[in-house]
Order: C-alpha cells, then sequence, then structure tokens
C-alpha cells in the first residue's frame, strides 16, 4: 500500500474531485446572506407589512389608487427594516419602489399626481437616511433629484 501523499493546498484539485475550500467567516463576524428579504422576514412588524402587501397584490385587478397605497406600504416596510437593524434590506426595497414609482405611467388625475409626487419626495428622502445609515457616500443623484422635486410644485 503506497503511502498518502501530502494534503492538497487550498485550491488545488482533491482527489475526491472538486476543488476543497475553506468557507469561514472572519473571527467576530458574520457572512452577510445572499437575500436580505429572510431576516427581514423574522422580524415581526416587517413580516406583517409584507403579508399585507401580497394580500393586496392578489385582490386583482389595482387601480392607480391601490398601486400608490402599495408603495407606500413598501416604503413604511423599509423605514420598519431599519429601524429594526435590517438597513440592507431596506436599500434594495427602497431602491425597488422608487423605480416601481417612476416607470408607472402618469394619471391625469390631480389628486393622484399630488399624491405621486409627494410618495416620491418620501422615498427619495428615505433612500438619502438609508444611504447615510449603510455609509454609502454616493447619494447626490437622489439628493438632486429631490431638490428638483421639491422646487416643482
Amino acid at each position: 500500500m503506497p503511502a498518502p501523499g501530502p494534503a492538497p493546498e487550498r485550491g488545488e484539485p482533491s482527489p475526491m474531485g472538486g476543488k476543497p475550500s475553506l468557507n469561514i467567516p472572519m473571527p467576530g463576524t458574520m457572512p452577510a446572506p445572499h437575500d436580505w428579504r429572510e431576516p427581514a422576514m423574522r422580524v415581526p412588524s416587517v413580516k406583517k407589512l409584507a403579508d399585507r402587501i401580497e394580500s393586496l397584490k392578489n385582490s386583482g385587478d389595482l387601480s392607480e389608487q391601490e398601486k400608490l397605497n402599495i408603495l407606500r406600504l413598501r416604503l413604511e416596510m423599509a423605514q420598519e427594516a431599519s429601524k429594526r437593524n435590517v438597513p440592507a434590506f431596506s436599500r434594495t426595497e427602497l431602491a425597488e419602489a422608487h423605480q416601481e414609482l417612476e416607470l408607472a405611467p402618469v394619471t391625469a388625475d390631480k389628486n393622484l399626481q399630488a399624491e405621486r409626487q409627494q410618495l416620491l419626495k418620501d422615498i427619495l428622502t428615505a433612500r438619502i437616511a438609508n444611504s447615510k445609515t449603510l455609509g454609502v457616500s454616493d447619494v447626490d443623484s437622489l439628493r438632486d433629484q429631490l431638490a428638483k422635486l421639491k422646487s416643482t410644485k
């Protein structure tokens, strides 16, 4: 029986196939999850808002007012997640809500337009605050958008 050779170095092919890897986090740290939705849904208040949003989305054909209400709830859910120490989930949720609101067709109803403008201001303000929480310094475009919205009434 031949003597076993030296153990394969990290990254070298092993006799069993594949490459061994050490997937050990640094001491005192935890690896970041790929999807922040799971940790956010462990928070009861965030989960409750998410369930409410899902039930509204599944209720059928939505009016413009109902779509704005859903986006308002998403803003509220993102703010709650940020308060409950899941700011990365908040960041993605706010970005998605912002994009959805910007891509939605503009309605002729003046009241809905005003509500939409206010919601957009609120989302931008929340995104700027969330960026500060996460230490993201590149918020100039968000500030410019917010200033432009505030200047046009």
